[in-house]
């Protein structure tokens, strides 16, 4: 009977101690193991964590008035899916046609699916499906080329690796679908932008020899153009973000780990040359 209890008091300090340790893994605390900490070279980390600041500010006010602008938020999606990561445009053509862009989850395989705002800008028409998507999705972009057709921009696993892939649609018919990454690595977090001459630019965060740069493409109407690397980091970049000036200059922005700290870095394409 003694030996028993000694057993199980041995087993509690046992899960004390375990308990312990990993409590040590807590802000505030130095962990060697920790890579941003081992990296940084930072010794401590003191003060509460950033989701607990968002979560419970210091000084609380009251949650402002929804501003009388805003009319009443219109739901597109219903409870039988679920629904994420929204995008939305409008053709520069007509800025009264505007679709919006999302991807649907249903118990077994992800669809991307649009909808256009009805003319009377009170509704939303019923979605269409996107052709050609896999069933493993991962965000979902729009943009409009120089013919005012849409483009939707999305990446997808294909046998365990992401690509992007993209396919226009005029209203009434979907054209071809377009690779538009072929690396045996995956493809992902890519952002779109538009130039004045209808020209469609893709950024994203591709992994290259077990390590993520940033990469560029473009479409002209007629093709996509091969890929770009626009980062040179011997280290991660990601969150790519793209712009397009009036003088047709492409700006790359990334976050980045190049000198051992996060750091944001910005690139610029003059005059749309993406390359071959």
């Amino acid at each position: 009977m003694k030996r028993a209890l000694w057993v199980t008091f041995a087993c509690l300090l046992a899960v004390s101690l375990a308990a312990f340790q990993i409590n040590k893994a807590a802000p505030g605390h130095h962990r060697t193991d920790a890579p941003a900490q081992h990296e940084l070279g930072r010794v401590d980390i003191k003060g509460t964590p950033a989701t607990e600041r968002l979560m419970d500010p210091r000084e609380a006010v009251p949650e402002p008035p929804l501003d009388p602008r805003i009319v009443n938020a219109i739901r597109m999606t219903d409870d039988t899916t679920s629904n994420d990561f929204p995008d939305i445009a409008s053709n520069p053509k007509n800025r009264a046609e505007v679709w919006c862009a999302w991807q649907s989850y249903g118990g077994r395989r992800d669809e991307v699916r649009i909808a256009k705002l009805l003319p009377d800008g009170k509704m939303w028409g019923t979605w269409t499906q996107v052709p050609g998507v896999t069933g493993d999705v991962w965000r979902t972009k729009l943009a409009f080329d120089a013919q005012g057709r849409l483009w939707v921009i999305w990446s997808q696993n294909d046998g365990g690796n992401f690509d992007l892939w993209a396919r226009p649609y005029d209203g009434d018919h979907w054209g071809k679908l377009d690779r538009i990454t072929t690396a045996p690595q995956s493809d992902i977090e890519h952002r779109v932008a538009a130039d004045s001459q209808g020209r469609i630019w893709v950024v994203w965060q591709g992994f290259r020899g077990g390590q993520s740069d940033i990469f560029l493409a473009s479409y002209d109407g007629k093709a996509w153009s091969n890929e770009i690397r626009v980062s040179d980091s011997p280290r991660n970049d990601w969150a790519p973000a793209v712009a397009v000036d009036s003088k047709g200059t492409v700006y790359v922005a990334w976050d980045t780990y190049d000198k051992g700290n996060y750091e944001c870095a910005c690139a610029a394409t003059p005059r749309g040359n993406s390359g071959p």
